[in-house]
């Protein structure tokens, strides 16, 4: 749920739009690991081999297309500052507002994931409790309900036997017979 720094501060890994996408595709399977793994270390080694742009270069458009460097931008606008550019002070306000639009994007879209974790969970809580309720309906015995029905088979099979037990009393011309 969490999205890693290098992406929010350093601008690392925004799609077009803005938004935060995943560097590369998940291996789906152990053999598709090497090669990812290669063509990761291949990624650094050009990152690495690539020429750092200042963000006072930049186009303010072309800046948050590619993500701003939050870091380098806060710097830029101290050094702008320091030495009274009114251009470069301008140019940092501008990246900045940027960097303001890419923090509050990830967090955003951080928002809308433990939102949806949230629902998920509140769902689970609510499933959870419906089956022990409805577990409960089911095996549970209403104890009030038990003894009253116990007790009127008791007194039913009392009477019915001393009402067969009256029919059925033996009497001495029953034994003389």
């Amino acid at each position: 749920s969490n999205i890693s720094g290098d992406r929010v501060f350093l601008g690392r890994g925004l799609g077009p739009d803005g938004l935060i996408r995943p560097v590369g595709e998940v291996p789906k399977e152990p053999s598709d690991l090497p090669p990812v793994k290669w063509e990761l270390e291949e990624r650094e080694f050009q990152e690495a081999q690539t020429p750092q742009r200042t963000l006072a270069q930049e186009d303010p458009v072309h800046a948050h297309r590619q993500g701003v460097n939050i870091l380098k931008a806060i710097k830029d606008f101290e050094v702008a500052l320091k030495i009274n550019d009114k251009g470069g002070i301008q140019k940092a306000i501008d990246h900045l507002d940027l960097a303001l639009q890419q923090v509050t994007q990830a967090r955003a879209q951080v928002g809308a994931r433990l939102n949806a974790l949230q629902l998920h969970w509140d769902s689970l809580q609510k499933n959870q409790l419906d089956n022990k309720i409805m577990t409960s309906q089911l095996e549970d015995v209403d104890l009030f309900q038990l003894v009253s029905d116990m007790s009127k088979s008791e007194t039913t099979l009392k009477a019915t036997m001393e009402s067969s037990s009256r029919l059925v009393q033996p009497s001495l011309l029953d034994f003389l017979k």
